[in-house]
């Protein structure tokens, strides 16, 4: 007993002393007193959840309500604390308000954008498979860069993929909306409309346009040349207002759409010869070509489209064949010393024309008579005279072109433009010789070909000395290259004097080429050879080389370690042992050639520079021609 009661005391001074109670007041769960971890009265802390309306400091503290501003009370959705089924402050679980974006979710019903992934509400995007932000329907329209279906939701116009948004719903694009859309190319046409582009419309090809011609996405206007049957053709590209006539089948409308300018059942239909038209190859109506010959002073092209067999000027005549008249059927002349040039006209077979006769071997023609040939290379006239300053606006660019415009011109310097430039130099013209009209382009004092030497005519394609020079005779000079073939030349003539020589005294060589001799174009091609017409000297070996006048080519031609055309060019006939180029017999000795430095016989393709030769057999010996003097005319 005594030790029961020394128990007792020692737990009653325990508890007075080291839990600093009130030894009267031992805490307890229903002592009726706010002590030990309560917050309100018997609640709270270890104790049982407090009711409604009871201090708390955390929501254990409260009975099925939370803590809320330290009195256990209902949760709200204005709180501005997480708490109820809220799943962020305020918002997601049963509050009406969805959280914003990185607010914290349970599901995509918590979230203002719809989406909840990883507890984390995400913002809006156009690729979410949710309808939010600002877009029209599910991911489209709106900000979103992809319109929206037929069917789906819009606002506005744009919001649509057809452009078209009606009571709030895309609608499907048509050729009558007023809007490009849909496959068009542009607004109600092409594509799949009926309804086709006009022109400077979009297109995407020929099919979308009215004209049926669509250049770089542009629809164009309707041409002649655009390979479509449009405008007012009768059909492709002909016919109508076209320059061009339809062919034979090709669809019309009149006569005047056919080349055969006979339309029938709308169909071209094929030409013969008792249409009443001229069409075919008839040279007038039904007459010419394949038809029956044409009478007299009907249009004819050659000797054969004529009854008389004589085509001359275009016009069947009662004769043919003379002198000057055009060839029969267009081969063929009657008179003598007569035959048929490149021109089809009745020319002298050797020798140049004067008026209506031909000179003989080596004469030449001066004042519509034949004459020997001058006694100086140039053929500078006594009565040479000076022409002055060109006062024309454009100055001529050639002699010929002063002759042509003054026939009484006579031999002199005279100002020519050759390139057409605005920029005249003087010229040597000789306006007596062959009819006159002849420019002067080189000369070389002495041509001689000695070893070591090498003339100004050696290089073609290189301009040496100056104009003035040239036309004075103060040095020798070439201005080749200044002139153009077939707009300040078609004809050349080489003249070169021998008076110590056995052979005569002036010798020269004329020819027409329809192809340029200087051009520095043609400076580097090796072998280059040029077929020439109208072909006569007065040199008696040329002329067994080159036996009719178009038996003459002109070589430009060297060896590969040499520019061709530059080092040694000539004169040859068409015969295979003349050939241009290096070979054993053509090129190094035969014929009329400019060359031979260090080695005068030149029976190989190393000879170069040297001087203007006149004309040798293979093996002969240049340097024995003594040619003291050579010129270079053109017309």
């Amino acid at each position: 007993m005594r030790f029961q009661l020394l128990i007792s005391a020692l737990v009653s001074f325990c508890l007075l002393a080291s839990c600093g109670q009130d030894p009267v007041h031992y805490p307890f769960c229903a002592d009726g007193v706010k002590n030990g971890t309560e917050t309100a009265v018997d609640c709270g802390g270890s104790c049982s959840p407090c009711s409604l309306g009871a201090v708390c400091k955390v929501d254990n503290d409260c009975a099925l309500v939370p803590c809320v501003v330290g009195s256990c009370q209902d949760a709200k959705c204005t709180d501005e604390v997480k708490n109820g089924d809220e799943t962020d402050v305020d918002c997601g679980g049963s509050c009406a308000l969805d959280c914003a974006t990185d607010g914290v979710c349970a599901s995509v019903a918590d979230c203002v954008s719809g989406v909840c992934t990883g507890s984390l509400c995400i913002g809006p995007s156009c690729a979410d498979g949710v309808k939010n932000g600002a877009e029209a329907d599910m991911d489209c329209g709106g900000s979103c860069p992809s319109g929206c279906a037929t069917g789906e939701a819009c606002s506005l116009a744009n919001d649509c993929t057809s452009g078209v948004c009606t009571t709030g719903v895309c609608v499907a694009a048509t050729c009558t909306d007023g809007l490009k859309n849909g496959t068009e190319t542009d607004t109600d046409c092409g594509g799949p409309c009926v309804t086709k582009c006009g022109n400077a419309k979009v297109c995407a090809k020929q099919s979308d346009c009215i004209t049926g011609v669509c250049t770089a996405n542009s629809c164009q206007p309707a041409t002649c040349v655009d390979l479509q049957k449009n405008g007012d053709e009768t059909d492709v590209d002909c016919g109508g207002s076209c320059s061009k006539k339809c062919a034979v089948n090709g669809v019309c409308s009149l006569p005047a759409d056919c080349a055969s300018a006979v339309c029938a059942g709308n169909l071209c239909q094929v030409p013969t010869c008792s249409d009443t038209f001229k069409n075919g190859n008839e040279t007038a109506t039904d007459c010419g070509g394949s038809c029956t010959g044409c009478a007299i002073g009907e249009a004819c092209s050659a000797a054969g489209d004529c009854q008389s067999g004589n085509c001359t000027g275009g016009v069947c005549a009662a004769t043919c064949g003379n002198y000057g008249q055009e060839c029969c059927g267009g081969t063929t002349c009657s008179g003598i010393a007569l035959s048929c040039n490149g021109q089809t006209k009745c020319a002298c077979t050797s020798g140049f024309q004067c008026g209506p006769t031909c000179c003989a071997f080596g004469e030449l023609c001066s004042a519509g008579a034949c004459v020997a040939p001058p006694t100086t290379c140039l053929g500078w006239s006594a009565t040479a005279q000076d022409g002055g300053t060109c006062t024309t606006t454009p100055c001529p660019r050639t002699c010929l072109d002063i002759k042509i415009s003054n026939p009484a011109a006579l031999d002199g310097v005279y100002q020519i433009d050759p390139s057409g430039s605005g920029t005249p130099i003087p010229a040597r013209c000789d306006m007596t010789l062959d009819g006159g009209g002849w420019t002067l382009v080189g000369h070389e004092n002495s041509s001689a070909p000695s070893a070591g030497m090498t003339g100004v005519m050696a290089y073609l394609s290189l301009a040496s000395g100056t104009p003035g020079e040239l036309a004075s005779g103060s040095a020798d000079a070439f201005i080749g290259p200044r002139f153009q073939v077939g707009v300040a030349y078609t004809s050349a003539r080489l003249s070169w004097c021998n008076p110590g020589g056995s052979q005569p005294v002036n010798r020269f060589l004329k020819f027409d080429t329809a192809q340029e001799l200087f051009a520095e174009s043609i400076l580097n091609t090796l072998d280059t050879q040029i077929n020439l017409t109208a072909f006569t000297t007065n040199d008696s070996y040329l002329s067994t080389l080159i036996e009719t006048p178009n038996d003459a080519r002109f070589c430009r031609a060297a060896n590969p370690s040499t520019r061709p055309g530059d080092t040694s060019w000539a004169v040859k006939g068409l015969d295979g042992n003349f050939e241009c180029g290096c070979n054993s017999g053509g090129w190094a000795g035969v014929g009329a050639y400019y060359g031979g430095t260090g080695n005068n016989q030149c029976t190989y393709c190393g000879c170069s520079g040297g001087g203007w030769s006149g004309s040798v057999a293979d093996g002969g010996t240049k340097g024995g021609v003594n040619v003291n003097e050579s010129a270079f005319w053109v017309r």
